[in-house]
């Protein structure tokens, strides 16, 4: 739990992402399907796509990457899978304002609290966290607050591991 305590109130950069109209193409194409009344995005007064309200929350470098493929890897989820499996509890979604063509956004993390609960395989680990979305002006433009939970290894069974 110290090195865990070690993450609280400290922000780390997971990435930047430049947000093209491809981007934006393929996110409407994954949530839509061949659906052309809503796949035709609407535009800014300047002519930029708007993208769907969620594409901000769906390509933080995260878990696995954006979807451009990159690799989402960072240091803290490594801190924290060493002590098991990590897994998501919930999400609030803070928009501020929608993603463009054009944006430039750096996700931000913070651990806001770490504490254990006793469930009926044994006690878990509960990690609140805050992710900030920054566009390249300084504006917050989303925030995700997120509990993650981590299934302490030792308290896994063979048959658990084995369905994951």
């Amino acid at each position: 739990m110290e090195t865990l305590n070690k993450l609280l109130n400290k922000e780390e950069v997971l990435g930047e992402i430049s947000i093209d109209s491809s981007t934006i193409a393929r996110f409407s194409q994954a949530i839509f399907g061949a659906d052309s009344q809503r796949l035709a995005q609407p535009k800014d007064p300047e002519g930029k796509t708007i993208a769907p309200p969620t594409l901000i929350f769906e390509i933080n470098p995260t878990f696995g990457g954006d979807i451009n493929g990159s690799d989402g890897s960072y240091p803290s989820l490594r801190v924290l899978s060493q002590f098991g499996e990590v897994i998501r509890a919930s999400n609030q979604y803070e928009i501020l304002r929608r993603v463009r063509e054009g944006d430039v956004i750096t996700v931000y993390r913070r651990f806001d609290k770490i504490y254990k609960k006793q469930g009926k395989t044994g006690i878990m680990t509960f990690v609140d966290t805050q992710l900030r979305y920054i566009d390249e002006n300084h504006n917050t433009i989303g925030i995700n607050r997120e509990t993650l939970i981590i299934l302490h290894k030792d308290q896994i069974s063979t048959k658990d591991r084995a369905e994951t």
